[in-house]
């Protein structure tokens, strides 16, 4: 009998930006060869529903070996917050997948669970109604800044905050996490009496992506 797939080592569960590989290793039995390995568009692949479009993920390396990886690249504008999936049969293609004795390989394995394998590469929207208009009497304290939550596909994971002497400035205060809240006050300054500082803020997404 052929080769027969024992397990697949899937991507952490994470949400990743436009850009990410996410690999998925599949372990067979025995050693296997992929023919045509060579040729990106007739090698055996994976099947991966993204957001309902299908994807591939492509042989990447592992032929004459038991451990063969697929990639997948995450490309601009996919996004899908319920999770991935992947169909449960390696797709030959226009390849094959044998053994020494030329026996092919079995290609259906486990269905795996793909729901925290989260994709998101769409930025945050901006803070908005960032209230830094203010006149304030210390030279080592900001005011009490406030500002408008974001929106994003996969959730804000933080807040950043910059103080400079120009607008979008970080030539104060370089930018400091704040997590989750919508206000600050900065510390430990060194202002100067009579100059105008501007605050900025921005989010940061669960995949990285930042406003």
């Amino acid at each position: 009998s052929g080769p027969t797939v024992t397990s697949v080592t899937l991507p952490a569960n994470a949400v990743y930006p436009q850009s990410a590989t996410l690999d998925f290793v599949v372990h067979f039995n025995e050693l296997v060869a992929l023919i045509d390995a060579g040729n990106i568009n007739q090698a055996p692949r994976l099947v991966l529903d993204v957001g309902g479009v299908t994807k591939y993920a492509t042989y990447l390396t592992g032929s004459g070996t038991t451990d063969v990886t697929f990639r997948y690249i995450v490309g601009a504008g996919e996004n899908d917050t319920n999770g991935m999936s992947i169909t449960p049969t390696i797709d030959l293609n226009s390849g094959t997948i044998q053994d020494s004795l030329h026996n092919n390989a079995t290609l259906t394995f486990t269905p795996a669970n793909l729901a925290g394998v989260q994709i998101d590469t769409l930025a945050p929207t901006d803070p908005t109604n960032v209230n830094d208009a203010i006149s304030y009497n210390s030279l080592t304290l900001s005011p009490n800044v406030s500002f408008t939550a974001s929106s994003d596909t996969s959730g804000v994971a933080r807040y950043e905050y910059a103080i400079g002497t120009s607008s979008g400035g970080t030539q104060v205060k370089p930018w400091t996490n704040i997590n989750l809240a919508t206000s600050f006050q900065a510390t430990d300054l060194s202002l100067t009496n009579g100059t105008t500082y501007y605050a900025s803020v921005r989010a940061i997404d669960m995949a990285g992506n930042t406003s």
